[in-house]
């Protein structure tokens, strides 16, 4: 009797035992929760994800001007490295490429604008050797304008071209037009077939009152 009894004990103290632990969760899921955010944390302090900004002097430029920059370097595992900064027309080939010496995260320089380039827009693309063990898209990009006088059209007489068919671009220096100061703005002409145009105009007021004559060459 006392045998069954003490069975019966033992029965009832294991099923209560067994009860209480299905209302606790385990502790393996936080745990392993926290080992991987730590792993994580960790990869992010071994391997930071590096960011390069450009401040350029403008953002239009002439054929043979100098793209003067200042560049700084963020989370930069290596604040003293080779940067590298290139010039690339729409299709992506690279026009020029110049290698830069970053020293505590700052690097100063210019690079030059080839005289036979094309008017048109061209990008100005950063990066370091670190950058290049990730994603290019955390490469630094800049669009800007450049211009060339020498896109004239080879016949003596203007072509004619119906208003309605030229397409006017403007693009104001760091990409907003501020209101109530000076700005400065570049703009190219282009037909349906978006061939670059020989353009001029005026900026006028709400009364008709010109402001500033306009004259530009834009061939891309």
């Amino acid at each position: 009797m006392k045998k069954a009894f003490f069975a019966s004990s033992l029965i009832f103290a294991f099923l209560s035992i067994f009860a209480l632990l299905a209302f606790y969760p385990a502790p393996f899921p936080e745990s392993k929760d926290k080992q991987l955010l730590a792993k994580a944390n960790m990869f992010n302090l071994q391997f930071p994800q590096e960011k390069i900004y450009l401040h350029l002097d403008r953002l239009s430029y002439w054929a043979n001007d100098d793209i003067w920059f200042k560049a700084y370097l963020k989370n930069s595992p290596i604040p003293d490295c080779n940067l590298y900064v290139e010039l690339l027309n729409s299709s992506g080939t690279i026009l020029q490429k110049r290698m830069y010496w970053a020293q505590n995260g700052l690097a100063y320089g210019d690079i030059q604008v080839p005289d036979t380039i094309s008017s048109g827009v061209y990008q100005i693309r950063a990066y370091t050797n670190w950058m290049r063990n990730f994603d290019d898209e955390y490469f630094f990009r800049q669009n800007l304008v450049i211009w060339n006088l020498r896109d004239k059209h080879s016949d003596n007489e203007p072509e004619r071209i119906n208003r309605k068919d030229v397409d006017f671009q403007f693009f104001p220096e760091g990409g907003t037009f501020l209101n109530g100061i000076s700005n400065k703005m570049a703009f190219k002409a282009t037909d349906k077939k978006g061939k670059g145009l020989a353009a001029a105009g005026r900026i006028v007021d709400d009364l008709n009152n010109v402001g500033r004559n306009l004259k530009v060459i834009s061939k891309e």
